[in-house]
Order: structure tokens, then C-alpha cells, then sequence
């Protein structure tokens, strides 16, 4: 049985939850009699007395010990009743509160406790409230969580919430225990060591036996019990000895963060860490753990204040370029190579000069009103084009120096920071328009700031100051030191930390803000991401935060010197793009958005800072000018050479977020077919969708197998119901489009990947990221060059009917009796083929299941958002399992002859398909279904996947998982 849990670490083997010890506070604790001791709690007042009865039941079914459980029922999504017991406890006195529970698969639930005063339920008067999330499987599982009450609280409420007010769910609670913890306890109900919480916590940094890949190594732990911001501190010692008694032992003390960076390189070989809670007169410590810093790792100490500091400008600008840069820069707008781009820039503008700009705007509704998102949506839409005209007439004073520009630049400056940082842009309230005026605002008075008067500038200052302090307020809360997953707060950090560093000189006050941006940013940006350089959030999102992030990164070197790009990721981090979607690329994401020409405009950025012309292939695809970015305008690209992508792999694994990128040609994307393929152990949260062993295709730059729908705005209805499910997506669902759920729980895996030159094979497992199912493979093998042949393997404890969807750009065909679906695009075309043991049934459509919701205010809709054609390919009953074969031929517009011929293969121990080309040669590619060996057309191995290429006289000329050839 698997052991959950939080503020702690799990009890000793052999041990259990409800072993004998301190005396349990709670009555009927394993639900074996019919005392009234359990009451239903919560938001019901609504409900029926027989609804209200239905909340709380004894069940006989599948106990979790004994004879009974207690079932916890909440039907309602406006609603959130719950299940508690109150009890008086020793004031001030730690707890443990442990249980077994269970919950269908992928639903969430809480559990913790309420504390308060009074005698009882009726007069409870509420304190404070400790919760923990759990996500079921179906089955019962041990939990417990460590309790720190309040001060003043004598009352304690164990609760148990099997949904929310939003949403409805079901729970079982069985052995049930609240007691007090002994002095002997006290790391543990400190939290010290306990176990992260999944995409909320970061882990422990360095890991127990690991070798960190940057020197010096971060090193991150987890708040304490009961943690707030400056209300608990912490001591970390690193050393040579594990006793940390050598000359050698590095202590800190009065440590306010989870995170501490070492201002020197740590020495190869072995350390030891550990870090404590500050107690009244002594810290209790954690457990050491041991690491191994390996020679010749790239360095990246922590910088001093002095080092960040000292060689900051006197004078602004401060932000990527400098005033002794100026004149250079302004020459190659009056008569070089930015000439073209300023006076097109100075074009576009002028229309804008002195016009009325937009109000300040209104407060949003509540969030859970149905308006938030629509209403949130038309605010940025509607704010930034003004706040956008604010950074590029401040372009446009440092291209020229015209004070026409600067003057504009400068009313917008004054205006928008005469907006309250306190009211409706707070960024507690709605951090768009805070974001905006964060960066945008920033960067354009840095870059006029010889402009204003002393009295203006300290009224813009005044603002400024503010948004930046609740920047920092709100990362801290958080806090971003120890759980950085959230889209936003990303840009927070980089936007906080330049701004911090662009006024620091006039506010040494603000060495608070700014130091910690930088330590936020050194040891935990990006969280979406791992060394190897994928983005979870996908392409798009990839380009609008790493572009500002790489903006901080030149900032602070232009700056300071210091370069703090030496970490892995961003010297891999640009390959993401290059190879799942590079220049001409019409493919969307398997996240929110996609956005090639962006996209390419910071893979340039990527070649200037890295120095490496390969990353300026895709604009030079694109054909793309200028940007009016101040990133895109300072490098002068023509010195950095020509491409050659011909030289790199075909293939790529982005191990970190789980994808596969599988191209014939990567120098030559018009004669190139490309697969790409996800499986995310990051699982599916923030602008990611449930799209776990998913994939894409395109040929000869045309877009085949597609992603559906359109990311009309985040929250709306297309973009929940249709653009995030797995039913939009070349994926698996059953009985109707049911899917993939949506958490972070929902996690896939790439299990297997190889790439050579005759074969890719990757493997995808998506079993956890489905309520219904119990095992979901998806296996791909490319024949190279360019012909996938897939296998999906799906099994659930009860029958489903089980779906392949399809999608694409224009209306295909249906072949049913020859179990084919093909595809057409003007250049290329797509023919899938399907191989099971019963012909399969389809289904086509070539409207949206849910529209477009147009709350942007864009024009010609249609065009920009056209409806896609979808096809659904089913199995012909309900069933347990599928085992199923598809191929995917992409060819040319044309080229249809030369399309190979392919056959089923079948054996007891396999099966699989034959290739044939028109002269003769071709492919087998087999898959076991059995443990151990098998045997397919001659062909046996020991593996799950095996293939062979044999030329035309039959002869084999390449193999992949063979024991045994033909």
C-alpha cells in the first residue's frame, strides 16, 4: 500500500498510521458504529434534507479495515459540503492527522484541518485552516498530515473534502486519527524532510546522491509547517564532512528563502548538505544528504552585491543598451542597417501621436463568475496595444532622438503610471495591465528618462516603487523559492528583477527586490523546463517568456558584465523550436499556442547572444525584417555567418518534457517530413492540454495531421471543452470523445527512445493521465525516410469503446472498406491506414463541436479562425482492451505511385505490417504480445519492437530489436 505523505516523512516499515500511541482525539474514528460524532459541513444551505442526508453515508463496500467506511459525497458544482469532527486540544500543541482514503481516479480532494475557538460546532468561531491536496486512483491509500495550530486555537476540526465549491466528487475515509506529537517529533511536525507535493513543491536540491550539472549547485528545501513570509528562518551547512565539523563547512544562518546560492564554485568531489529550522536557542536539523560535484562543470556562482552593483551606469538608460552606446546605435538608424526599419517604424507611429488613450480599467467580477475570463480577456486585448505604443515611441527616441517621440513616449509614461498600483492593475487584482506596466512602463522611462523634471520623475517613482514591492509581496507568498509553478509569476521575475536593477542606483533599498529576482531566476528559472531545453507550456509560450527572460539575461550583462546565461537550458533550449517547429512550420501546439513568425524572431536572439547563425534559419525562411523589439534591433546578424542545419541529427528527445521531434531533413524543410510526439512527465497544468501520446505531422511544409481548434482566449469555452481535450488531438479517447482529465497528475512518460539512420522508435505511456484506463502505449517506429507505423495499446478494468481522432486543416476522405483515411493539402497529402482484427467504423465532420467565441473583437473571423475537418475512427464494439496498428504514408502532391504497398503481419507471439516499395524493397516492423521472445515473418526478438529494411531482392540491409534477421 502506497504511503502519502505531507509534513513528514513516512513512518518506519512495518509501521502504521493508526498504530497504538498518543490518544486519538477523534470519536469513531474507523466508522464502526452509528454514533453521531462526523457532521456534514460546508456550503449546503441550498440543499434538501434528503440532499443533505445523501452527504454522509456508512458503506459496507470495500472498507478500508473493519466492516465500514464513511462515504463523502458532493454531487453539487455550486456547492462544497464536507465531512468534519470538532474536538477541544492542548493549545498550542503540534498534530498529526492520519487516515486512509480513496477516490476514483484523477479526482482531487483535500484534507486537513479548521481551527478555531468556542465549545463546539455551534459556536465555533474560525481561526485558520490547513489543507493538503490528494488525487485518487481507485484505490485506498495511507495519508497523513502534520498540523502546526495556530495561536489562540483550542478547537480543531478534521475535515475531508472530496470536491469543491466548483467542482463535485466522492471520497471514502476510513481509521482516522488526530494526536498530539511528543517533543520527539518536533522535525517532523516542523515539516522538516517531509516529501514534496507534485508540481508544488520543487524537490530537495541537490538531490540525496546526486551530481549537480552547474558549479555551484542551488540548494532548495521546503517551507516549514505553518510557513508565512519573514514568520520562519532557516540554517544550511554544506561540506566535505558529513559530521559539517571541517574547516571546510560553509554555515548560513538567518536564512529567509528555500533557496541559497554559493557565491564561490564548490570543489569536485564529495559534499554533504543539510538545512534546519531556527528554534528559540537552537535549529533542528534535517538529514544530510550527499551529492558529487564532477569536474569540468560549467560555472555559475552567485554574484556579490558588490559585482551586481558597482559597475551598474550612473546614468540611465540602463536597460540593453547604455548612454556610451547611443551614438553607435543612432548611426545605424540615420544611415545604416537599421535605417529602413526606423523610418517604417516612425510611418506606423505617427498616426498614434497625441491620441486619447485607453481608461483605466474596471475591477473584475469575482473569479468564479462566468464573466472573469471574458472580461479579463477584453482588458489585456484592449490595454496593451496603448502600453505596447509606449515601449516603441520610447524605441524610437533612442533610434533618432527626437524629443517628437520622446515627448509621446513621456505622456504615456506619466499616464499610465498615474493608474493606482493598488486598484484594478494591482498585481493581486489583475496582473495583466500589471505586467504591462511593469515592463513596457519600465523599459520606455528608463529609455526617456532625461525628459522629466525632478517632480515628475518622483511621482512616476512613487508608482513604480510600489508595483515592484508587491511584485515581490506576491512571489514571496507563494512562495516562488520553493513553488515557481505558475505561468505568470515567470514573468514576474524578470520583470521585477530589471526593474529592481534599472533603479537600484537612486534606490539601494531596492537590493531586497533585486537580489531576489536574481537568486529566483539563477536557480529556478525555467520551472517549465528542464536542461535539455523543452517548454512545457509549449511553442508559443516558450517565445513570450524566454524572449524577456533572454532580455534580462543581455540586460544584466550590458549592465553589470555578468553573464548569466551559462546554464545547460540555454544552450539547448533554442533546439525546442528548431526541431518541432522550424521557420515555415504551420503546425499549432500541443499547449495553447503557436506562433512561427515570433518564434523565429526569438530563435534570432538566440543566435546573436549564443553566437550560433544556425538559430537564424527560420526567420531567414520567413523572410523576416526587423522586429520593433529592442532585443532584435541592437545585433547586427549578417556577422554571424550562414546556417548549415544539415549537419544536426534528424531526431531529438527533450527528455525533461517528454518530446520527440522525428525530421527526414532538416536543412531543407520543403523536402522534409517531420513527426513530433509528446508524452509530458510535467504532466497537464498552466497553457499545457491533455494531449499526453499525441502527435503532429507535416510534409513538404504542409500541415497534415494538426492539433485542433483555435486559442480564441484562455477560459473560453471552445478553448476548455475542445481545444485542451484529448478528442481535439490525434489521440485516443473512448465512448464519445472522453479523454484525458486535467491536473498535474495527469502525467505521461517517453519510456523508450532510439534514433538512427534507418529507424526512430519512441515509446509513450499515457496511463496516468486517464481516469477510465488502467495501461495507454502509444509506440512509434519511423521508417526512415518519413513512414510512421504506430501502435496503441489501451486496456481499462471495464469495456469501453474505444476512438483514434484525426484531424486536419481541409476535408478529407474516407475509405472505410479499405480501413483508410486520407488527406490533402495543396504540396502534400497523407494516407493513414488502420490494422486491427475487426474492421473499424468513422465518423467525419467539419464543424467545431464547440464555436469560436470572438471576445478579442477580431475581424473576419472566419478567416483567421477557419473550421477544421475531424474524423473519428472507433472500434465496431465495447471491449476491455484494443491492440491496435496504424501507418501514416506522407507523399507528394503527385507522387501517389510511388506510395508503398503494406500488408498485416500476424503470429501468435506478434504482429505487425510489411512495406513494399514499387522495386521490390522495404520494411517489416513488428510488435510482441508476449513476454519474452517472438516471431514474426522470420523475424524473432526479444523486444517489444522490432523491424527490419530489406532490399530488393529480400536481403536485410538494416535492423532494429532483432535477436534473429530474415
Amino acid at each position: 500500500m502506497k504511503k502519502f505523505s505531507l509534513f513528514a516523512a513516512l513512518l518506519t516499515a512495518g509501521a502504521s498510521v493508526w498504530a497504538a500511541g498518543p490518544e486519538n482525539l477523534l470519536k469513531n474514528p474507523g466508522f464502526e458504529t452509528d454514533s453521531p460524532d462526523w457532521l456534514a459541513w460546508g456550503i449546503y444551505r441550498k440543499l434538501t434534507p434528503e440532499e443533505r442526508a445523501s452527504i454522509l453515508t456508512f458503506d459496507t463496500d470495500m472498507p478500508g479495515s473493519g466492516k465500514r467506511s464513511m462515504r463523502v459525497a458532493d454531487r453539487w458544482t455550486d456547492d462544497g459540503p464536507y465531512m468534519v469532527q470538532i474536538v477541544p486540544f492542548p493549545a498550542g500543541k503540534p498534530l498529526k492527522l492520519s487516515f486512509r482514503a480513496r477516490a476514483p481516479k484523477g479526482q482531487e480532494f483535500r484534507y486537513g484541518a479548521q481551527f478555531g475557538t468556542g465549545t463546539g460546532m455551534r459556536d465555533f468561531r474560525y481561526v485558520d485552516a490547513r489543507y493538503a491536496r490528494g488525487v485518487g486512483d481507485g484505490g485506498w491509500h495511507e495519508y497523513e498530515l502534520l498540523l502546526e495550530p495556530p495561536a489562540g486555537a483550542t478547537l480543531v476540526a478534521a475535515a475531508f473534502c472530496p470536491g469543491s465549491k466548483s467542482t463535485a466528487g466522492t471520497l471514502w475515509v476510513d481509521d482516522t486519527a488526530l494526536r498530539v506529537l511528543g517533543e520527539a517529533d518536533e522535525a517532523a511536525a516542523l515539516g522538516i524532510d517531509r516529501e514534496p507535493v507534485f508540481r508544488e513543491n520543487l524537490p530537495y536540491l541537490p538531490a540525496d546522491g546526486s551530481k549537480p550539472e552547474l558549479n555551484p549547485t542551488p540548494f532548495c528545501w521546503l517551507p516549514a509547517a505553518g510557513w508565512s513570509p519573514d514568520k520562519v528562518t532557516y540554517s544550511l551547512e554544506y561540506s566535505r564532512d558529513p559530521a559539517f565539523q571541517s574547516a571546510d563547512t560553509v554555515r548560513r544562518t538567518g536564512l529567509a528563502i528555500h533557496t541559497e546560492i554559493p557565491e564561490t564554485v564548490l570543489e569536485p568531489g564529495i559534499w554533504y548538505w543539510r538545512y534546519g529550522v531556527e528554534r528559540p536557542g537552537k535549529t533542528v536539523w534535517s538529514k544530510t544528504r550527499r551529492f558529487e560535484m564532477v569536474p569540468g562543470l560549467p560555472e555559475l556562482p552567485f554574484p556579490t552585491r558588490e559585482q551586481l552593483t558597482a559597475n551598474l551606469p550612473k546614468t540611465h538608460p540602463r536597460l540593453a543598451i547604455t548612454a556610451d552606446r547611443l551614438p553607435a546605435f543612432r548611426e545605424r538608424a540615420a544611415n545604416g542597417d537599421l535605417k529602413a526599419f526606423t523610418e517604417n517604424l516612425k510611418k506606423s507611429m505617427a498616426p498614434h501621436i497625441g491620441r486619447e488613450l485607453i481608461a483605466e480599467p474596471p475591477f473584475l467580477p469575482p473569479w468564479k463568475d462566468p464573466k472573469w475570463s471574458e472580461m479579463y480577456t477584453k482588458i489585456y486585448s484592449t490595454t496593451r496595444p496603448d502600453m505596447a505604443r509606449m515601449e516603441s515611441f520610447a524605441l524610437l527616441y533612442l533610434l533618432t532622438g527626437d524629443p517628437v517621440y520622446g515627448q509621446e513616449a513621456k505622456r504615456r509614461v506619466k499616464y499610465f503610471f498615474g493608474w493606482d498600483p493598488k486598484g484594478s492593475t494591482s498585481i493581486f487584482h489583475n496582473d495583466e495591465p500589471a505586467r504591462s506596466i511593469m515592463s513596457q512602463g519600465t523599459w520606455a522611462y528608463d529609455w526617456t528618462y532625461d525628459l522629466y523634471t525632478p517632480e515628475e520623475r518622483a511621482e512616476i517613482e512613487k508608482n513604480l516603487l510600489v508595483r515592484i514591492r508587491e511584485n515581490y509581496e506576491y512571489l514571496r507568498r507563494k512562495p516562488m523559492d520553493n513553488n515557481p509553478y505558475e505561468s505568470h509569476t515567470h514573468s514576474f521575475v524578470v520583470y521585477m528583477t530589471q526593474a529592481a536593477m534599472a533603479f537600484y542606483p537612486e534606490y539601494p533599498e531596492l537590493w531586497k527586490e533585486y537580489q531576489y529576482g536574481l537568486q529566483m531566476f539563477w536557480a529556478h528559472f525555467p520551472s517549465w523546463a528542464e536542461s535539455d531545453g523543452g517548454w512545457n507550456e509549449g511553442p508559443g509560450y516558450w517565445a513570450y517568456y524566454v524572449v524577456n527572460a533572454l532580455r534580462l539575461v543581455t540586460d544584466l550583462r550590458t549592465a553589470t558584465g555578468i553573464d548569466a546565461g551559462k546554464k545547460p537550458f540555454w544552450q539547448n533550449t533554442p533546439y525546442y523550436v528548431l526541431y518541432g517547429w522550424p521557420g515555415l512550420s504551420k503546425q499549432a501546439a500541443f499547449g495553447d499556442d503557436a506562433n512561427p513568425r515570433y518564434q523565429a524572431m526569438v530563435l534570432r536572439d538566440f543566435a546573436a547572444y549564443l553566437g550560433n547563425p544556425d538559430f537564424l534559419a527560420p526567420a531567414l525562411a520567413l523572410k523576416l525584417g526587423r522586429w520593433n523589439q529592442i532585443s532584435n534591433l541592437l545585433p547586427e546578424y549578417d556577422r554571424l555567418g550562414t546556417p548549415d542545419l544539415a549537419k544536426l541529427p534528424p531526431a531529438r528527445y527533450f527528455k525533461g518534457i517528454g518530446f520527440v521531434a522525428m525530421r527526414t531533413d532538416m536543412g531543407d524543410f520543403s523536402n522534409d517530413i517531420g513527426l513530433i510526439f509528446q508524452s509530458n512527465p510535467m504532466g497537464v497544468q498552466s497553457h499545457h492540454h491533455q494531449s499526453q501520446n499525441c502527435f503532429m505531422l507535416e510534409a513538404y511544409s504542409e500541415p497534415l495531421a494538426i492539433s485542433s481548434g483555435h486559442y480564441d482566449f484562455y477560459g473560453s469555452q471552445h478553448h476548455i471543452n475542445w481545444m485542451q481535450q484529448t478528442r481535439s488531438r490525434w489521440g485516443i479517447t473512448f465512448d464519445g470523445g472522453k479523454g484525458q482529465f486535467r491536473n498535474a497528475d495527469a502525467v505521461g512518460n517517453i519510456t523508450e527512445f532510439s534514433s538512427g539512420p534507418d529507424f526512430d522508435l519512441a515509446v509513450g505511456d499515457a496511463s496516468r493521465a486517464y481516469r477510465e484506463l488502467d495501461r495507454s502505449l502509444r509506440t512509434i517506429v519511423h521508417v526512415r525516410p518519413g513512414i510512421f507505423v504506430i501502435r496503441d495499446e489501451n486496456s481499462a478494468p471495464e469495456p469501453h469503446t474505444f476512438e483514434y481522432n484525426m484531424h486536419a486543416v481541409r476535408p478529407g476522405s474516407v475509405d472505410a472498406g479499405n480501413q483508410a483515411v486520407t488527406i490533402r493539402m495543396d504540396k502534400a497529402f497523407l494516407k493513414v491506414l488502420f490494422f486491427a482484427d475487426v474492421p473499424w467504423k468513422f465518423r467525419s465532420f467539419d464543424k467545431f463541436p464547440v464555436p469560436i467565441n470572438n471576445a478579442r473583437g477580431h475581424k473576419d473571423v472566419e478567416k483567421l479562425w477557419p473550421e477544421q475537418w475531424h474524423c473519428v475512427a472507433s472500434a465496431p464494439a465495447a471491449a476491455k482492451s484494443m491492440d491496435l496498428i496504424s501507418v501514416l504514408l506522407p507523399g507528394r502532391t503527385g507522387e501517389e505511385a510511388k506510395q508503398p504497398k503494406v500488408e498485416k503481419l500476424d503470429s501468435a507471439t506478434a504482429h505487425g505490417v510489411k512495406i513494399t516499395h514499387p522495386d521490390g524493397s522495404g520494411a517489416i516492423v513488428g510488435f510482441s504480445k508476449v513476454d519474452g521472445e517472438s516471431e514474426l515473418a522470420g523475424l524473432r526478438s526479444t523486444k517489444r519492437v522490432f523491424a527490419a529494411k530489406f532490399d530488393a531482392g529480400g536481403k536485410t540491409v538494416a535492423s532494429l530489436g532483432l535477436e534473429q534477421e530474415r
